[in-house]
């Protein structure tokens, strides 16, 4: 595979260091994603519309919380399902998240197809290795970005990822 960039020569072979790119462009995304959910549920209880508890620590409640406000407000109801689909999304690539950054192996680009990272599940009972390829890492990129964006408002949601 090649790199998409235009500032290399046509045909020039992905390297090591562009896969590892992709790896930091995702979690740089993934990070922002996780802020604006902060900045969202921080912003909906400064107008006083949910009580004062603290946020539950990890992603899946404060999704629930954000999507539970969509259903419920007057002006975003129109986008529940929506909501629950960038819920949805967020969650399954939570899970590629979990993959990379508590299970990344190792990467190659030296074989004849797409250059890939492999990442283990540390799963006790059944572990196994899967592996992501370049392009799926851009594509799961897009998807982070895309659910951040529907944080900001619902109708921003464009990008769907269809996980295998």
């Amino acid at each position: 595979m090649t790199r998409p960039d235009t500032d290399v020569q046509e045909g020039e072979p992905l390297r090591f260091r562009d896969l590892m790119a992709s790896v930091g462009y995702f979690l740089f995304y993934w990070a922002s994603l996780e802020q604006e959910l902060f900045r969202t549920l921080t912003a909906i209880r400064s107008k006083g519309v949910m009580d004062e508890r603290p946020l539950p620590p990890g992603m899946k409640g404060r999704l629930e919380i954000w999507r539970e406000f969509v259903r419920e407000s007057p002006e975003l109801a129109a986008y529940a399902e929506l909501a629950a689909q960038v819920e949805r999304q967020a969650l399954a690539l939570r899970e590629i998240r979990n993959h990379i950054v508590h299970g990344l192996e190792g990467g190659v680009t030296y074989v004849d197809g797409e250059p890939y990272i492999s990442c283990s599940t540390n799963d006790e009972i059944a572990p196994r290795t899967i592996k992501y390829k370049y392009s799926d890492l851009e594509h799961f990129t897009q998807g982070v970005d895309a659910c951040r964006r529907a944080l900001i408002c619902p109708e921003n949601f464009n990008y769907l990822v269809e996980l295998r």
